[in-house]
């Protein structure tokens, strides 16, 4: 028999989204209910801080190379928002997620720093006011 009515249970450090006909139905934190597998979409997007290790080779702007180590931490402050940026959206089985968006929102932090020490150590035009 096939298992049509599921349950859902979630900690506190995890934004729950219910969509059903394309809309929010519930949506919160540790959020636990019954629910109609076949209609509904379930998005689970982590709250939790995440910290990240990172080191660079830069140039400088008289082109000496450098290397530079640091961490960086996020943590996120919109789910609803994310949830429409990346597909946090979770498998029929409620075991993992639809796609690889959610791991790869790492890489995209660390570009964005990257990016943005890059512009510090080597501005241009030349020289720096």
């Amino acid at each position: 028999m096939l298992n049509l009515v599921r349950y859902v249970k979630t900690d506190p450090a995890t934004y729950l989204i219910q969509y059903r006909k394309g809309k929010v139905r519930r949506q919160g934190s540790g959020l636990s209910f019954f629910y109609f597998a076949p209609s509904s979409t379930l998005v689970s997007v982590p709250l939790v801080s995440v910290d990240l290790p990172f080191m660079f080779a830069e140039s400088t702007a008289d082109f000496q190379e450098i290397s530079l180590q640091g961490r960086v931490v996020y943590r996120i402050a919109d789910p609803l928002r994310l949830s429409g940026l990346v597909n946090y959206a979770l498998r029929p089985d409620g075991k993992g997620y639809v796609s690889d968006g959610p791991d790869r929102l790492n890489d995209r932090v660390l570009n964005q720093v990257q990016v943005a020490v890059r512009a510090e150590i080597a501005p241009w035009p030349w020289p720096r006011p």
